[in-house]
This record gives structure tokens, C-alpha cells and sequence, in this order.
């Protein structure tokens, strides 16, 4: 069986610099973990709100 390859993508300023921790991706990882049976790999990236950086993240995953 192939394993699913996931990328989580959350976008935040604040978070991405720091000033807080990220609580979505942990839960989306949490949430996957006990919806899916099958193998998977989670690629996972906290990054600002900024449109080019957001375009380059989606191309690369």
C-alpha cells in the first residue's frame, strides 16, 4: 500500500514569528492520527501571511 503524503499549511504572522504557538497543525496532526488507517507522512509548514511566500509553499507541496 502506497503511504498518503499530507501537507498542513497554516498561516500566521504572529505565530511564524514567535509571538505564539501554533495550535491548528498540532490538532489537524492529532486529528489525522485517529481519522486515517492508512500510512501517511504529514509535511507540515507554519508560515506568514504573506501572498508570495503562501504561492511558494502550495507549489512546493
Amino acid at each position: 500500500m502506497n503511504t498518503l503524503r499530507i501537507g498542513l499549511v497554516s498561516i500566521s504572522d504572529r505565530a511564524s514569528s514567535g509571538v505564539y504557538q501554533d495550535k491548528g497543525i498540532p490538532a489537524l496532526e492529532e486529528w489525522l492520527t485517529s481519522a486515517l488507517t492508512t500510512p501517511f507522512e504529514l509535511e507540515t509548514r507554519l508560515i506568514p501571511d504573506e501572498q508570495a511566500i503562501i504561492e511558494q509553499t502550495l507549489c512546493e507541496l
